[in-house]
Formats: C-alpha cells, structure tokens, sequence
C-alpha cells in the first residue's frame, strides 16, 4: 500500500507563517490548483520531483506552481517520516526562491521540532472538527 503523508500549515502565531495568507490572496483557479498540487504532495512525499517540487537546502523544499502568469512557491519541510510542514507561499519574481525566505523556514522547522511531538501531531489528526 502507498504511503499518504498528512499535510499540516504552520502555526499562524508565528511572524513567519505566511501560508494561509497566501492562500487567501490566490484568485478561487488558483487556490484550486494549489489543492490539486497539495494531493500530488501528499500522494507522493519526497519522491515528488521538477517540475512540481524541488530541494532548495537544509531540508527546505518547494512546491512549484505557476499560476496564469504567476510563478508561486509553497515552501515545506518534512518531519517525523509522516508529516509534511507547509510554512510560507509568495510569488516569485527573481530565479533563485531568496535566502531569506530559505533561512526563515529552516528557523521554523527548528522551531516546529522543539515544540511539537510526532505524538501531538498525530493527536490533532484524530481531533474533531
């Protein structure tokens, strides 16, 4: 049976959690092509490479979207060999994703890991809606 890795978006109390933010401001085709991208992800884990993901560093990659004429980046991380981070998204607008951004979702995975357990997350799994 195919591993199904579960999805989870960042802490929004955190200055440097920009994904839901991102979301919201996509047009409704985008925000569809997003969840269309968020499946593939998840269906496929690591294993999803060029042309919808890529490894930038340090554990950091990106999901690879383009978006009308939009090119868009979702960076993640993965933790506990069953979960998949989503931390910030922005529209790109230079070739390389910007160090910046890179060394900010390193600094949250850091600090996911100090304060979330596999337990907790899989905790809130099971919590109901």
């Amino acid at each position: 049976m195919k591993k199904h890795w579960q999805i989870f978006f960042c802490d929004q109390d955190d200055k440097y959690c920009t994904i839901t933010d991102f979301l919201e401001s996509l047009p409704t085709d985008g925000q569809i092509k997003v969840l269309k991208f968020l499946e593939l992800l998840s269906d496929n884990g690591p294993s999803l490479r060029r042309p919808y993901s890529d490894i930038l560093y340090d554990g950091i990659h990106e999901l690879r979207l383009r978006i009308g004429k939009i090119y868009a980046r979702i960076l993640y991380f993965f933790v506990y060999g069953d979960f998949i981070i989503l931390q910030s998204g922005f529209q790109k607008n230079t070739d390389r994703t910007p160090d910046r951004l890179v060394k900010q979702a390193v600094s949250y995975r850091n600090h996911f890991l100090e304060n979330y357990s596999k337990n907790e997350l899989k905790e809130n799994l099971n919590a109901p809606i």
